[in-house]
């Protein structure tokens, strides 16, 4: 067997190399621009199946978008149970709520509240896209911003 030591070494050597390469990535085509327009208009969060310590590790060494997110979320708990302690906390109604997400567990998480929710996709083939729980789906961020400004001009009428 392994001791744990040696695990406990792997494990974190493992976390390291992980957090390193996502810090690294680029960002998705508009992620940048998206984040931007949403500052001061928004309050943002990240609610992320990574675990937690990780999620907020990666996300305050991104110093160029650690400022624009009012809370990072991360496992052990559910999406479900991060969107509603969000909720919760912040005094949101779930129809002041937009969720963008590209998974089917954010979507399933945007379900339990009945959340707005935008994909993004990598695969326009996945069998999650076709939910009809989706309010909109772009390959990438570009496109959000003129769907977030229409969404507005049409709440704007509703009022």
């Amino acid at each position: 067997p392994l001791p744990q030591e040696k695990l406990d070494a792997l494990c974190q050597k493992f976390h390291d190399i992980v957090v390193d390469r996502v810090v690294n990535s680029s960002f998705v085509n508009g992620a940048k621009e998206l984040l931007e327009y949403c500052e001061g208009k928004y309050d943002m969060f990240v609610a992320s199946g990574t675990p937690q310590g990780e999620i907020r590790d990666i996300v305050q060494q991104r110093t160029d978008i650690a400022h624009y997110f009012k809370g990072v979320y991360g496992s052990p708990d559910k999406k479900a149970q991060i969107i509603q302690n969000i909720l919760e906390s912040k005094n949101l109604k779930a129809e002041e709520v937009i969720f963008i997400g590209d998974s089917h567990n954010d979507l399933e998480g945007a379900k339990t509240q009945a959340l707005h929710f935008i994909a993004r996709y990598y695969d326009e083939d996945q069998t999650w896209l076709k939910d009809p729980a989706i309010n909109a789906k772009f390959p990438d961020m570009m496109p959000v911003m003129t769907y977030l400004e229409n969404l507005n001009t049409k709440e704007q009428v509703y009022k």
